[in-house]
């Protein structure tokens, strides 16, 4: 779209609401100098509490979406660009809209949606006072809509995620439009687990149900979500949504093409495309708020030091604690592109980071992943380090990249990695953050490095956590009492990776509370390496129990020595298992995450085992003591 086209901002309100809901947001959108080009339009539907009149009914959901499309028509049909804006019951709204334009086989009418924006939508319903709005209201079609997994309301949602959200093409059946859902962080009607659902990109939001759209200030963190969402619109090429990157213009020395290229890692897939770098997938956590909003708090502002250590020993969730962080930085507007380069697969020195082991190929493959994630087609893979220099050195002035390396696991410590980035030009006003086991330990008082560490789970988090993961399974743990879960808490000091490990077996394995407890509380008398140990191997033995031991080994041994503790495509796998079909690899494939030792990324793409248990496979492999 051209920078000059207006973009229509389509906002929809929620259950028992009115359109002046969003005033706050119009009035900050209509005084920001830099939104000139957003036109904010207000779609009204009737959402009353009782039927209102005889002669009158609560429309349904479909009787609004249908409202929608002649709303769009009427008064959005001028607009090239529209961004869809909704809060509470109107996300359900605007994704029941996108499922009937898609069974209309109109999926090329939906090319002008260029984004839509969930405010604490209630993907999977809404369980606030349930018995009583199934009492009284239980003639209101839109209360019903608003009920836990209703059938209609999944459907449509599994339509969106399917055909809109993963969609490759746009064709009469399907449109690629990205949708970001935001969760308030102290909402108690629309919890986080229901407004993330199965969205890919998703945020949290200072604010409860109705705050989290109450913006009162130009620096409020929702209006900042918002005008970010509506900077990248306007600033997207009508291409971005099919390109491939294969025209990057090729380039040496500073040149015009190269300083294209480089401006280019302001766009919009630079704020989303990282997610398909990181070995995981977002997840639900606990007691860990604090420590989130320290780390995104040292990522955007300017005062702090320009680089960051997160730090904590194997299994405390320093990547999903990190992977939040990032989520709340690019929420306040304050980068134009975000890299995340895993370096699980560097194979640094297990004693230290010497000029020798971070100069080898495996480190040239994390600088490659950075390029490819800055739009940089590489001329010289052996000069990368000058390529990356140089092309660091176009960006345009105003550009603040933030920089992830995560999973510098071997390295004891993280300033050596963060001092040669910064050689690389990426000092301030970009942002380096390196996750590790270990602290930046220099002396030097110009490496301007912040250590934040990641604690434990203590005991009362570590039976929540217990609970949260069992209650997706058939096992008692997800209604036992304290002194009951009592042993996983000595077992695992509140490592939430064993956490998990723990829960998730039992339950997949169905066994009965006093035989887990029996089981733990004999493992509670190891100390060490040991228990975890013994965790690996129960959940190793089952594994081999459900497919066979040579499938179950030749799917670990995968992981060590191909990817050495990496990710790796679902391609990658079945090559390494040739003697197994199809059905059978996945199989296999299924129960190893089932039980918690395969983690899936990348919209199940890739895949990947954590690095506690790949350290414990290696020598066992290789027939060393663990």
């Amino acid at each position: 779209m051209a920078l000059d086209d207006p973009v229509a901002v389509v906002m929809v309100h929620g259950f028992l609401s009115q359109s002046k809901t969003w005033d706050p947001f119009a009035e900050l959108i209509s005084a920001d100098q830099n939104l000139d080009f957003a036109h904010v339009l207000r779609f009204a539907y009737s959402s009353p509490l009782l039927r209102p009149h005889p002669l009158r009914r609560i429309p349904t959901y479909k009787d609004v979406a249908l409202s929608l499309d002649g709303y769009l028509s009427d008064r959005a049909g001028d607009f090239k660009s529209v961004v869809l804006v909704s809060h509470s019951q109107g996300g359900l709204i605007i994704q029941r809209y996108l499922q009937w334009m898609l069974d209309e086989q109109r999926g090329h009418e939906l090319q002008r949606i260029r984004q839509v924006v969930l405010f604490a939508c209630p993907n999977t319903g809404a369980e606030i006072a349930l018995s009583l709005r199934r009492s009284w209201l239980r003639r209101n079609p839109q209360q019903v809509s608003l009920q836990p997994f209703n059938e209609d309301v999944s459907a449509a949602h599994r339509t969106v995620i399917n055909r809109i959200v993963h969609a490759r093409e746009v064709s009469s059946g399907s449109c690629p439009i990205p949708v970001m859902a935001y969760t308030g962080e102290i909402d108690n009607v629309v919890p986080p687990a229901a407004a993330r659902s199965s969205f890919p990109d998703v945020s949290v939001l200072p604010g409860d149900h109705f705050s989290i759209i109450q913006p009162d200030s130009p620096q409020h963190r929702s209006y900042l979500a918002l005008r970010g969402k509506l900077i990248a619109v306007r600033a997207a090429r009508p291409t971005d949504r099919n390109n491939t990157g294969s025209d990057t213009p090729r380039a040496s020395g500073i040149t015009s093409a190269r300083r294209q290229v480089a401006a280019e890692a302001a766009t919009p897939g630079a704020l989303t495309g990282w997610r398909s770098y990181t070995n995981m997938m977002p997840e639900q956590l606990i007691n860990v708020e604090d420590v989130i909003g320290e780390i995104a708090s040292s990522m955007t502002s300017t005062a702090a030091p320009s680089a960051l250590a997160v730090t904590g020993p194997g299994g405390l969730g320093k990547t999903a604690v990190t992977y939040a962080a990032v989520e709340q930085a690019i929420a306040s507007g304050a980068f134009t592109a975000v890299i995340w380069a895993s370096a699980r697969n560097t194979d640094f020195s297990q004693i230290d980071a010497t000029t020798n082991a971070i100069s080898s190929i495996y480190w040239h493959n994390v600088l490659e992943t950075i390029a490819a994630q800055l739009g940089l087609e590489l001329l010289d893979k052996m000069i990368v380090e000058e390529e990356l220099r140089t092309h660091i050195s176009c960006l345009p002035p105003h550009h603040r990249l933030l920089l992830i390396v995560d999973n510098l696991e071997l390295v004891h410590a993280a300033d050596r990695v963060i001092e040669r980035l910064r050689a690389l030009g990426l000092s301030r006003p970009h942002k380096i953050v390196a996750t590790s086991r270990w602290e930046a330990t220099s002396s030097r008082s110009d490496l301007d490095v912040r250590n934040t560490r990641v604690k434990p789970l203590n005991e009362a988090t570590t039976y929540d956590l217990v609970r949260l993961v069992a209650g997706n399974t058939s096992s008692d743990l997800a209604h036992a009492r304290n002194e009951e879960l009592r042993p996983i808490f000595d077992i695992t000091q509140g490592n939430p990776f064993l956490v998990k490990l723990i829960s998730r077996r039992y339950g997949e394995t169905a066994r009965s509370l006093p035989r887990i407890i029996d089981e733990l509380t004999d493992a509670a008398r190891r100390t060490g390496n040991d228990v975890r140990h013994w965790l690996y191997d129960q959940s190793l033995d089952e594994l081999a129990l459900r497919t066979s031991p040579e499938e179950a080994s030749n799917l670990m041994l995968a992981f060590c020595t191909r990817g050495r503790g990496g990710s790796l495509t679902y391609d990658v796998l079945r090559e390494e298992n040739p003697g197994l079909d199809e059905e059978q690899f996945d199989h296999v494939l299924e129960h190893a995450h089932r039980l918690g030792l395969v983690q899936p990324s990348a919209k199940h793409t890739r895949y990947a085992i954590h690095s506690l248990l790949y350290e414990y496979i290696v020598p066992k492999q290789e027939g060393v003591a663990s």
